[in-house]
């Protein structure tokens, strides 16, 4: 079977149990500004961001008490849903200095990779979440000022040779 020329990739993180969601969330909001520029050289079309505070899951888990199907509710405090031209692309983005050199260490500060999931497309395991959605990047335009990953994304290319 050959890959699907556009992948769906959904990532469940969890924060620093150090940090309060809200501080996670702060934290996230400025990450975000550091991985679009990053994201789209490497062929990602849609990255959404999706904060899952608690008192959101609480509240849907509550209200689907008494449903015939009642879904487990993940406990991660956010995700990403991003659109990938191909998951070859997205794989490449990894192996970026960009990613070792900025992402990474950024991440570092408020996620708990410990306790995080990557699934491609199909492999969403069977539960739910509700949250706050933010756009990031939409059909490959950013939605949010990246000046900051932009600088830092060339200054990581020109120290590689890129």
């Amino acid at each position: 079977m050959s890959a699907p020329s556009e992948v769906t990739v959904v990532a469940f993180f969890s924060r620093l149990q150090s940090i309060t969601q809200e501080q996670f969330y702060a934290e996230w909001n400025k990450h975000g500004a550091l991985e679009v520029p990053w994201l789209k050289k490497h062929g990602v079309i849609n990255y959404i961001q999706m904060q899952t505070p608690s008192n959101l899951r609480n509240e849907l888990e509550t209200a689907l008490k008494d449903a015939p199907h009642k879904p487990k509710m993940l406990p991660f405090d956010g995700c990403v849903i991003m659109t990938c031209e191909s998951i070859e692309k997205l794989l490449g983005a990894f192996r970026d200095p960009y990613y070792a050199e900025v992402i990474a260490p950024d991440e570092a500060r408020f996620v708990d990779a410990q306790h995080s999931h990557l699934a491609a497309s199909g492999e969403v395991p069977p539960a739910g979440t509700a949250g706050i959605t933010n756009r990031w990047m939409v059909d490959g335009k950013p939605m949010i000022d990246v000046a900051e990953g932009e600088k830092k994304l060339k200054e990581v290319e020109a120290k590689h040779g890129k």
